[in-house]
């Protein structure tokens, strides 16, 4: 047998800085010849500082951001970083940015639901483009099996939003009618005792009353038995609660329970920009994106 033939393995030869993965890219159609000025002093910076755990890159409205964040996405699945995570606002704007990972020719998986679009990034050859919803709520697939090496937040300044709701165990009437009725009535001494009995009535039989919060102290003394009504209820299965349930469900007596027009709230009493410090610190890295 003559060895002489047998090849080496082929060293990793593609590109990390952001700039050149673009020079690369493919000719297709309606992809664009030329980075614009600002999108090549953002993406030089970037490279220049890729090792630090935190960067944050400003570009004006209008400005090509969503290419600057494809370009460093790939950028960092090209270096190896495992399970690069690529944020959007809604389902829509997913959508949108893949059409533009499509124009440059990179490779992307989606998730906005039950399941990955297909299995490059579970097979680590490529980043996964989702909503903050998919990867902040209670159950998070990502978080749990696929926990990103390192994420790009774009439209960073809508994330608070989009916590804050991952947070939020609302319980409303028609759909809860039921468990509503029973919160209710679990509160309803300590707001006697507090003589807001009727403010109570009148928060969740009018809108045009204001919101009413039950005391803290009411609610640690209500913990349990709020858990219990919540899952009695079937919380766990329900398709709409149990999501930010599993995020609240050891921490009951230190969320804030606000009674509205038909409904309450249950959720902590300051919102968590600092969500999950655990999720950031675990981060090798992340990058925010705002326009």
């Amino acid at each position: 047998m003559d060895f002489s033939q047998l090849k080496r393995p082929a060293r990793n030869t593609k590109p990390q800085d952001p700039i050149a993965i673009f020079e690369r890219r493919p000719s297709l159609p309606n992809t664009p010849n030329d980075l614009w000025r600002g999108q090549t002093e953002a993406l030089n910076e970037w490279h220049k500082n890729r090792s630090k755990s935190d960067v944050f890159i400003a570009l004006n409205t209008g400005a090509g951001k969503t290419l600057v964040g494809l370009l460093v996405a790939q950028s960092l699945v090209n270096e190896g970083v495992e399970n690069v995570t690529y944020v959007c606002g809604t389902k829509d704007l997913v959508l949108q940015t893949q059409r533009e990972a499509t124009k440059l020719g990179i490779e992307c998986t989606l998730r906005t639901s039950g399941d990955f679009s297909n299995s490059l990034f579970e097979t680590g050859k490529a980043f996964c483009i989702t909503t903050y919803t998919s990867l902040f709520n209670g159950l998070s697939v990502l978080q749990r099996d696929y926990f990103p090496g390192a994420v790009i937040f774009d439209d960073a300044h809508v994330a608070e939003r989009m916590i804050r709701e991952a947070f939020t165990l609302k319980i409303a009437a028609p759909g809860q009618t039921e468990l509503l009725k029973e919160i209710k009535s679990l509160f309803e001494p300590h707001f006697k005792e507090a003589g807001k009995l009727p403010s109570l009535e009148s928060a969740i039989d009018s809108p045009f009353e204001s919101p009413i919060m039950a005391s803290p102290s009411a609610v640690r003394e209500k913990a349990g038995r709020l858990y219990s009504l919540l899952v009695d209820s079937g919380i766990k299965n329900d398709a709409n609660l149990k999501y930010s349930f599993n995020h609240l469900k050891e921490n009951l007596e230190h969320c804030a329970v606000v009674f509205g027009y038909g409904v309450v709230e249950i959720a902590p009493p300051f919102c968590l920009s600092s969500v999950s410090l655990s999720f950031y610190a675990m981060l090798e890295e992340y990058i925010s994106l705002q326009a």
